[in-house]
């Protein structure tokens, strides 16, 4: 029997993320990045599926080149279809379910948009070009993002009135046209400022270690260097590998001296 629960509400805001049902609803799937979500499937999404739905395995599928999980018992998925899984093109019309919308419980909303940020969300930071950045902020990635983007008008509203709820502040979506012909319309959702993206992290609390580590570094060290794995980010976080080897010709100690000469300040730090 499936219930309206936070991990069932979390599966949703998984599979609205990246998650798809094909049409003659025998099958479903959830699925991400090889490496960066392989450890998401395996120790958190596959569980709270198989205690909520049924007994899957994360796998790999070599024909998408992605990993995740997969599901295929056809009377479960008709029962979902109840609970706002939507079959077959969702792009458009996604939206969050009802009963996670009315809810009075903030778990079960919360749990939502984990489960959408942790799928189709991403954490990164930037440099600052502005006229009034010291050297600091030139030369390193620091100035924080929190993105979601989608193509369905409904669900970027969906996603607006959970978050208004919680008094979140962001930046107000507005539709980006498309590059091509054939793609439409994207919608993205943004948080730019330190104090709610530490509060996004703190009361969302994210499950998937593609972006908490990310989150981890630019913490610790204030900025995140692009283009890192996994893999090199823990190691980062545990101090195996010099964060400032990432920046061509800068070491630690000539950063230290860079901070000290541009005055910059622990304050400005997250």
């Amino acid at each position: 029997m499936l219930e309206q629960t936070p991990e069932m509400a979390e599966v949703c805001g998984a599979f609205i993320g990246d998650g798809w049902i094909e049409s003659r609803q025998t099958s479903m799937y959830i699925t991400g990045n090889l490496t960066e979500d392989r450890r998401y499937y395996d120790g958190h999404l596959s569980k709270i599926f198989s205690h909520n739905i049924g007994e899957v395995t994360p796998k790999e599928f070599p024909y998408w080149h992605v990993y995740g999980i997969g599901f295929h018992k056809k009377n479960v998925i008709r029962q979902l279809s109840e609970f706002g899984f939507v079959s077959g093109r969702k792009n458009r019309i996604t939206r969050i379910p009802e009963w996670i919308m009315n809810s009075k419980d903030e778990r079960i909303q919360y749990s939502a948009l984990r489960g959408i940020f942790d799928t189709d969300g991403s954490f990164y930071c930037k440099r600052n070009y502005s006229k009034t950045s010291n050297t600091w902020r030139l030369r390193y990635h620091w100035q924080p993002r929190i993105r979601i983007g989608v193509v369905s008008p409904g669900l970027i509203e969906d996603i607006k009135t959970i978050v208004d709820r919680f008094g979140i502040s962001y930046s107000n979506p507005s539709p980006r046209p498309p590059r091509k012909s054939n793609e439409q319309p994207a919608y993205l959702f943004e948080i730019n400022s330190v104090e709610n993206i530490k509060r996004w992290f703190n009361e969302i609390k994210p499950a998937n270690s593609r972006q908490t580590t990310r989150y981890g570094v630019w913490r610790k060290f204030g900025f995140l260097p692009p283009n890192t794995t996994l893999e090199e980010r823990n190691k980062i976080i545990a101090d195996e590998i010099d964060v400032y080897s990432y920046y061509a010709g800068v070491s630690k100690r000539s950063n230290e001296a860079v901070v000290k000469k541009t005055a910059f300040t622990q304050d400005l730090l997250p």
